[in-house]
């Protein structure tokens, strides 16, 4: 559930910084194809790549899970659990949601209607 009245659209970013690392950001056609890997970090490469074929939201989840990926290296030296990473990206993910900030990545589909995280929590049977 959004919180405000408006949203402010962000674009896409082309790097980001963390730490004395700048990292590029990339979209690769077909990143997980075989594995299922929605995005990657390599600080040794400084970059981000990120599957081009995911809509909107997931893009921005996996960019911020990626982030905190990186967070985790530099700052916290790898003191987060993957799991951790998993719900810390959900987390701020759905805090920028709430806030009505979204990235706007080119030629992206927008995600589907109804749905308030790219990869919503399973319900119990009613």
């Amino acid at each position: 559930m959004r919180r405000v009245k408006a949203l402010v659209h962000l674009p896409a970013p082309e790097s980001i910084q963390v730490g004395g690392n700048v990292l590029e950001i990339r979209l690769v056609s077909a990143l997980g194809a075989d594995s299922g890997v929605k995005g990657t970090c390599c600080l040794g490469t400084r970059i981000i790549e990120l599957d081009a074929g995911m809509n909107a939201d997931s893009k921005t989840s996996t960019l911020l899970h990626e982030l905190i990926e990186a967070i985790n290296t530099v700052w916290l030296a790898g003191a987060l659990e993957h799991g951790d990473i998993d719900r810390l990206g959900e987390a701020l993910f759905q805090s920028l949601q709430d806030m009505g900030i979204e990235i706007e990545w080119e030629g992206t589909p927008p995600a589907p209607t109804g749905l308030s995280t790219p990869n919503p929590e399973p319900q119990p049977p009613s």
